[in-house]
């Protein structure tokens, strides 16, 4: 579980963000998905360079490159209220991607396969 503070340098700026994100096994992810239907959860698929899931779920709400989450963030739930979880088929992608919408002030949750 990652909370506090983190320094990001924007137009020659320190700036401190707060941020809020955990990673979760496999069994979770999917007991969360479960929440789904109630509107309180957001899906977002994330990869490198090309899509190429090895694990699928259904109902994913936004699927992004992970270097461009912070560039769309307008496709992303006006409630910052909702649980916004994340997977990739690779771990670190999924966890810089989470840490990045984190920033943006919503709790997240990543796979760590």
């Amino acid at each position: 579980y990652f909370s506090g503070k983190n320094i990001l340098t924007e137009n020659n700026k320190i700036e401190f963000k707060n941020y809020d994100y955990q990673k979760v096994s496999l069994p979770d992810f999917q007991k969360m998905l479960k929440f789904k239907d109630a509107k309180n959860i957001f899906l977002i698929y994330t990869y490198f360079d090309v899509p190429k899931a090895d694990i699928v779920f259904d109902g994913v709400d936004f699927e992004v490159k992970y270097d461009e989450v912070v560039k769309n963030k307008d496709k992303l739930p006006k409630d910052k209220k909702r649980i916004v979880l994340v997977y990739s088929d690779d771990s670190k992608i999924a966890m810089i991607t989470a840490q990045k919408i984190s920033l943006l002030g919503y709790k997240v949750f990543y796979l760590s396969n």
